[in-house]
């Protein structure tokens, strides 16, 4: 993946020194190019996991280009049925017990009226792990965590269309905690159950509702991530700031340096890692041509 000059670092993406990788458990992020989805897979940048957990595409989500400030690219969901990345398919839970967050940037363009998608880990009404959906008006987002029935959060912002905005949720177990763009516009309680221990695995959908009740989501998505922990305010409003800078921080990026090879030689350019050697203090060379 590409920012400006740089490449983001194949072999080991994420950043796990920084404080705002503490207990991330996934993160899918775009890729800028177009043609990328010919593999079918959205890759996950954690990766190895408690499971797989790259995504695999359905229906005609497709790439989007450029996104965001700060994004490389996007995905497109076109409202139908089939349209949605499914998300840990092993029997596996990647999470479990009471904490829990997510961050996404999303910009809608279908109804915000109707309970449309943001993301959905469940298998219907009495088993829903962990789902979002834009509520039944624009100043509403349903959330359900670790129980049957979810709840409406009301919120002091409404959402708004055609416009990307960064969504946060935290919730430590009962307190739920809702931001855009780094700011809480709103809280409410949604149970006491844990995710994980009595529930039957579910598949998770960006997108997509397995779980019924709602629709799939319509528009544009980018740079899902998940964490096994109740994020802090401290945290949801620094995670954005590194969101709309491109993540500079808290993903790994290789950088191009130009030497002269001899006097009469021309410049060559190759990757090398941004930090530096512990031992030695010189910078140790990464893969030439590695990246998203």
């Amino acid at each position: 993946m590409r920012r400006g000059a740089k490449l983001l670092d194949a072999r080991c993406p994420i950043e796990w020194s920084h404080p705002l990788n503490r207990g991330l458990e996934a993160n899918w992020a775009v890729p800028p190019l177009s043609g990328w989805r010919g593999a079918l897979v959205l890759r996950d940048l954690v990766r190895g996991g408690k499971a797989p957990n790259d995504g695999t595409f359905s229906g005609a989500v497709t790439w989007a280009g450029h996104s965001h400030t700060g994004g490389n690219g996007s995905l497109q969901f076109g409202g139908a049925s089939t349209d949605h990345i499914q998300l840990w398919t092993s029997s596996v839970l990647p999470i479990a017990g009471k904490a829990a967050s997510a961050a996404v940037w999303f910009k809608p363009t279908g109804s915000l009226t109707s309970f449309q998608t943001i993301l959905d880990w469940g298998s219907g009404s009495s088993n829903r792990m962990f789902s979002l959906f834009l509520g039944g008006n624009p100043n509403q987002l349903w959330v359900a965590i670790a129980n049957t029935t979810g709840t409406d959060i009301n919120l002091t912002q409404s959402w708004l269309a055609n416009t990307w905005q960064h969504l946060a949720v935290t919730c430590d177990g009962s307190n739920v905690a809702v931001y855009r763009n780094g700011q809480n516009i709103g809280s409410g309680n949604v149970g006491t159950g844990n995710i994980g221990p009595g529930m039957t695995f579910a598949p998770f959908q960006w997108g997509g509702n397995p779980s019924g009740g709602g629709q799939p989501f319509q528009g544009y998505q980018d740079d899902l991530i998940v964490y096994n922990r109740a994020l802090s305010s401290a945290d949801v409003a620094a995670l954005y700031d590194q969101a709309r800078r491109g993540n500079p921080d808290r993903w790994r990026w290789l950088r191009r340096v130009t030497y002269f090879v001899g006097s009469s030689s021309p410049p060559t350019t190759t990757l090398f890692r941004r930090t530096m050697s512990r031992r030695t203090g010189s910078r140790s060379p990464a893969l030439s041509g590695r990246g998203m």
